[in-house]
């Protein structure tokens, strides 16, 4: 990932790269040619990012080495994220990257007015993180892994996510995922939120599961309950990119941004339902 971070970075400057200097990925991918070099200019810089994935301390010590950024999911918790945050500052301050670490919040949800239909929506999510975890991560979130063999076995003979979502205990779900309904999800949501404040992270992305109606998620977390706790922000959704844009906050200076939805729905300022404001 080291050479691969340089090698990218130097490519984008407009530079050519030896592949001597870059051996592990020059064998793997069967790279003969003596250098390599970008046909285009960038119009713009283009900056590096990590994850989401289950950053261990040697993965995060690399990224805060090499890359402009990292995306943090909260699936591992306020504690874990708390850790891989300290460690990222105490890494970042040995590498030769003059900026500050960039952060991005992936928040894991899954809002519906049914609650219910939340949370079993969230299984399907769920099932997938939960089947390829080893014991002792699952024991670190309070999981029980003996209730997990069964998600393993669905999967393992190819039975679908159907199938194993069903199998996934309910305690799984509670453990990783802020799921319910939106008055449910509030205040957790608030505390991420206070959490990406705090450690100055530049954007937050609501991503999957996100809930089992895509637009009645943006209609009641988006834009009524996100709002509500982010003193300052102005929100724009803009579909075509699929994130918001130009949504400033006091609190963080940043974007906040659902990732995933295709609804044309455009929104500056006062929080707004349809055609209403609120």
């Amino acid at each position: 990932m080291a050479e691969l971070a340089t090698s990218l970075r130097k490519l984008f400057s407009g530079e050519a790269h030896k592949s001597s200097e870059i051996p592990v990925l020059a064998s793997y991918f069967h790279m003969n040619a003596e250098q390599y070099a970008l046909r285009f200019k960038t119009q713009s810089p283009i900056r590096l990012y990590y994850g989401p994935s289950l950053l261990k301390p040697a993965v995060l010590d690399l990224i805060a080495r090499h890359f402009d950024g990292v995306i943090l999911q909260t699936l591992y918790g306020i504690g874990d994220m708390e850790t891989s945050l300290a460690r990222l500052q105490s890494a970042r301050s040995q590498s030769p990257l003059g900026e500050p670490l960039r952060k991005v919040m992936l928040l894991n949800a899954s809002v519906s007015r049914d609650g219910q239909a939340a949370r079993q929506h969230a299984k399907r999510f769920v099932s997938h993180i939960v089947s390829g975890w080893p014991d002792d991560v699952l024991k670190s979130k309070n999981i029980d892994p003996q209730a997990i063999q069964s998600v393993r076995q669905a999967y393992a003979e190819n039975r679908g996510v159907d199938y194993a979502a069903s199998l996934t205990p309910d305690e799984a779900v509670d453990r990783l995922i802020i799921a319910g309904t939106p008055a449910q999800c509030t205040e957790r949501i608030a505390e991420m939120f206070s959490l990406a404040a705090r450690d100055e992270f530049r954007q937050i992305a609501l991503g999957v599961p996100l809930g089992p109606d895509i637009p009645e998620v943006i209609r009641s977390l988006g834009l009524q309950k996100s709002s509500r706790h982010c003193a300052g922000v102005r929100t724009e959704f803009a579909h075509d990119s699929c994130r918001f844009s130009g949504a400033q906050s006091t609190a963080t200076d940043g974007v906040v941004g659902i990732i995933g939805f295709r609804t044309p729905l455009r929104v500056s300022g006062a929080r707004r339902v349809g055609g209403r404001r609120m």
